[in-house]
């Protein structure tokens, strides 16, 4: 009796959400770098406040004046209520009888042990595709300035690319110009305007791939590596895991440069690179943000004001036990002014412009001979 007692409760959902608690993030770069602050809303609809301010001075007054009225600034607001992310998975009583994937077949689990397990394992896998849903909405919104919400019975999208900030070089300017772009001019005028809109300084860049690979074959930029490894010390490009690498430091402007190599496999079969391989995303990581989370309402279990809310239930044809995981998530700039999104370049490197090192490297060996 005691057995069926624990079973039964162990699918509680207050239990499960204890449960959720304990499994290990799912690491990503730009909800990490950009979105780490959580806010739960108790409500359905969720205010967004979009911070804009001016440079202004006090005006000077007469003393018979006293002071001047001026007017309150600082917010736009917009109130969305963010769609559900929701997906379950079933298990059956033949996942309860065959042994598990790794499980000792002299050693064969108890049916509860094994449910417990197996209800662990599908938390960790949702809750796993649940994060990589947010870090797609962390890229949507950095790369494009908006979030499509587009599922079952969903059709919405988050847009405030009309206050974002875009910038498209072209001609001379564009990293497709090997021999004329001057990438840290760029770098320079791109954190003075975020200085000037947010009053933040510029502190991090994320390269799509095509970006980098331009980069690292830019004349003037492998020049300036050049001086900036004898004068500044060593920052050459470094894996950092979870698909992250370090690929250098401006130290005139104090940027740091990241390549981000991560996909998503989308609705269509096809996978997609979370960053447009060619883009940059220039940004402060003191802006303010957020990744906002709408309440979760259960007309049998009550509303949750939490990341993730768990269910199950049982479907007595044919014997089917579900477990359900719950989101409202939106990712949210607040400080849209301390970012800016480049379109450097129009493709990939093409052969002939990849540097040819090692084939410069034989002739000068030769003509030494």
């Amino acid at each position: 009796m005691s057995n069926n007692t624990n079973l039964i409760s162990m699918f509680e959902t207050r239990k499960m959400i204890q449960m959720l608690d304990q499994t290990l993030p799912t690491r990503t770069f730009l909800k990490n770098t950009f979105f780490a602050n959580v806010v739960t809303s108790e409500q359905e609809n969720i205010d967004i406040d979009i911070r804009k301010g001016k440079r202004r001075i006090a005006p000077f007054v007469s003393r018979l004046v006293g002071s001047e009225t001026v007017e309150r600034l600082g917010y736009i607001t917009k109130t969305y209520k963010p769609p559900l992310v929701g997906i379950d998975m079933i298990t059956d009583a033949q996942d309860l009888i065959h042994r598990s994937p790794n499980e000792h077949i002299f050693g064969a689990k108890s049916p509860m042990a094994r449910m417990a397990e197996i209800m662990a394992n599908d938390i960790r896998d949702m809750d796993e595709q649940m994060t990589r849903r947010e870090e797609w909405m962390c890229a949507q919104i950095l790369t494009t300035g908006k979030i499509p919400m587009i599922g079952q019975g969903v059709n919405e999208v988050l847009d405030l690319s009309g206050e974002w900030h875009f910038d498209k070089l072209v001609g001379m300017d564009s990293w497709d110009d090997l021999d004329n772009a001057d990438i840290h001019a760029q770098f320079r005028k791109w954190q003075r305007q975020i200085s000037q809109q947010s009053g933040l300084t510029a502190d991090i860049a994320i390269l799509g791939q095509n970006a980098v690979d331009k980069l690292y074959a830019n004349k003037k930029w492998r020049e300036e590596q050049k001086f900036i490894q004898m004068s500044f010390g060593n920052y050459n490009p470094k894996y950092q895991g979870d698909g992250v690498t370090f690929i250098g430091i401006m130290p005139s402007v104090g940027i740091e440069l990241y390549s981000y190599n991560e996909w998503y496999l989308a609705g269509d079969g096809k996978e997609y690179p979370m960053v447009d391989p060619d883009v940059v995303i220039i940004g402060s990581t003191k802006a303010y943000t957020s990744m906002m989370y709408g309440v979760i309402i259960d007309p049998t279990n009550g509303a949750f004001a939490l990341p993730r809310v768990p269910k199950s239930w049982i479907d007595p044809k044919p014997g089917q036990r579900f477990i359900q995981l719950s989101s409202r998530p939106i990712a949210v700039p607040h400080q849209i002014d301390g970012f800016i999104t480049a379109t450097v370049c129009s493709g990939p490197l093409s052969t002939e412009q990849k540097p040819r090192v090692n084939s410069n490297k034989n002739k000068s060996e030769e003509s030494k001979e």
